[in-house]
């Protein structure tokens, strides 16, 4: 039932719902995301909507969104990093140790973080707290999310 309502609001508002859908499933916020997604995919058989045009727009969304997460990351998110880290019993060579394989391999873990949902939303905001450069967050997140978009456009088409 939750997916027919899902569709007939897709069929209502089309792009810029999805869209907004993935942008602020970008930012790192849990949601099922692939299922607006695959009810674009019955739109696209009813010739409503258009699979390039799907995956541009799941594509474009997820890396605005990403990006406004790299950015909390970026400004506020080293207090809050370490205070959980400390919580989570971190002694701080193994803070630094993280910092420094972030730092070492942080545009790869961007780019599969999408495949693996609990992996996404801390690898969005450590990149922010860990200061990678900025263009090449964006570079890895680009290719990241456009494969990640064209298999589920593809799957759900």
């Amino acid at each position: 039932m939750a997916g027919v309502h899902l569709r007939e609001l897709l069929a209502s508002y089309g792009y810029p719902l999805l869209f907004l859908g993935t942008v602020i499933e970008g930012t790192g916020v849990p949601a099922p995301i692939e299922l607006l997604i695959l009810a674009a995919g019955y739109l696209i058989a009813a010739g409503t909507m258009n699979v390039a045009a799907v995956w541009v727009t799941v594509t474009v969304g997820n890396t605005i969104g990403n990006s406004l997460g790299y950015l909390l990351g970026r400004q506020g998110g080293r207090p809050l990093f370490t205070w959980v880290a400390q919580r989570l019993g971190l002694s701080s060579a193994e803070i630094a140790r993280a910092e420094n394989w972030f730092a070492r391999y942080g545009g790869i873990t961007q780019a599969f973080s999408r495949w693996i949902g609990i992996t996404r939303t801390p690898a969005i905001l450590g990149a922010g707290v860990t200061r990678m450069p900025f263009l090449s967050f964006v570079g890895w997140s680009i290719f990241g999310d456009g494969v990640w978009a064209l298999f589920w456009t593809l799957v759900a088409a």
